[in-house]
């Protein structure tokens, strides 16, 4: 997992992450979630490698836990699921 900050919000869900080192630009839609930049989020390694639209939402109980993220949301640890991507 990888330790990124959200800094930047763009259109069409475009979001700009960074690690302290490199960017991450990825068009991702949150259902039934709205992040904020400023929010902590880990990634599997391999999705911010990727070159995709992903699609994440509520952690469902049969969800692989190696394509699961974490996000640091006004305190609270959110955990979300990958639908799709």
């Amino acid at each position: 997992m990888k330790k990124v900050k959200l800094v930047k919000i763009g259109d069409y869900n475009l979001y700009t992450f960074s690690d302290g080192k490199n960017e991450y630009k990825k068009n991702i839609f949150f259902e039934d979630f709205k992040p904020s930049v400023g929010d902590i989020l880990f990634f599997p390694n391999k999705v911010l490698e990727e070159i995709n639209l992903f699609t994440y939402g509520p952690l469902l109980k049969d969800a692989k836990v190696e394509e699961a993220i974490k996000i640091i949301h006004d305190g609270k640890e959110i955990f979300m699921s990958r639908y799709y991507g």
